[in-house]
């Protein structure tokens, strides 16, 4: 079994501390694990991603996210490696796995050896068609439209881009006078949706289309250090839920991304962000 110990990094900020380790690996079938200590807590997370059509496991609490199919668990820090050892024959298959909390990998050696008896499965992954520019009206209390575009697929690395695209066009779009959230859905096809509340929607609409090239200006240093540092104070907070830490870790894992990323925010390069803000939005 290949294992990889990625290098510790540290970082100086105000809040919990970051995780002490991660150590990351493939089985010799491929199925993707990691083990995210974190320091402090009386317990284990584990979290699965099974494939389509296998039930949870009793005992096991399914998830409710932009990913189907996976399931979580807690487990005693002093019980955890045997625990999770007796749990492991409930998973003839699974697309990755991942464990946070106190328990280091090197305590953890026998449930990863055995983790070659479990054979990996795919993540899906979607033909992803959607019409550029599509539009909802939407007439709940108040009139308004929701404006969406496609995003590139989880399994593309540009999709990391996501979040400050979403971040960068709320200011924006706030700015020209819209009223209304702009925000990241669905999965494994997401979009990005630009949403409007008020009167006069089919003027506001016009008014939208023809504010693209303004949308997609070019992208500022400081608009990317903005939203960095309100991605550094979220991951200071995940050393504090470690479930959570566990639930998107397992995403990434089965989405054949590094888990850097997620506990160590780096800022976004203007050139890369510019590039797909153009290519989402003028395309």
């Amino acid at each position: 079994m290949k294992k990889l110990l990625l290098p510790l990094v540290f970082l100086v900020f105000t809040g919990p501390a970051f995780p002490q380790a991660i150590t990351t690996g493939r089985t010799e079938k491929g199925l993707p694990w990691a083990v995210v200590e974190l320091p402090g807590g009386d317990g284990e997370w584990a979290a699965v991603w099974l494939p389509p059509g296998v039930s949870a496991p009793a005992g096991w609490e399914e998830a409710s996210g932009p990913v189907e199919s996976v399931v979580s668990a807690w487990f005693p820090a002093l019980s955890a490696p045997s625990q999770l050892l007796s749990a492991l024959p409930a998973f003839s298959s699974a697309v990755a796995v991942i464990l946070v909390g106190p328990v280091p990998a090197r305590e953890l050696t026998a449930f990863l050896e055995a983790l070659e008896a479990v054979t990996p499965a795919f993540s899906p992954r979607a033909s992803c068609r959607f019409a550029d520019g599509l539009v909802n009206p939407t007439r709940q209390t108040v009139e308004g439209f929701r404006w969406s575009f496609p995003l590139p697929p989880p399994w593309d690395p540009r999709s990391e881009l996501a979040p400050v695209l979403a971040f960068l066009l709320e200011k924006r779009w706030q700015k020209l006078g819209f009223t209304g959230p702009v925000r990241v859905e669905g999965s494994p096809c997401p979009l990005l949706v630009l949403e409007h509340r008020g009167p006069n929607p089919r003027k506001m609409l016009t008014m939208a289309r023809e504010s693209r090239a303004k949308l997609a200006a070019a992208v500022g240093e400081g608009e990317l250090a903005d939203f960095s540092a309100i991605q550094r104070r979220e991951a200071s907070l995940w050393a504090v839920d470690p479930k959570k830490v566990a639930l998107s870790g397992v995403e990434r894992l089965g989405w054949g991304k590094e888990l850097g990323p997620l506990l160590y925010p780096v800022e976004p390069a203007p050139a890369a962000t510019e590039a797909l803000l153009k290519e989402v939005l003028l395309a």
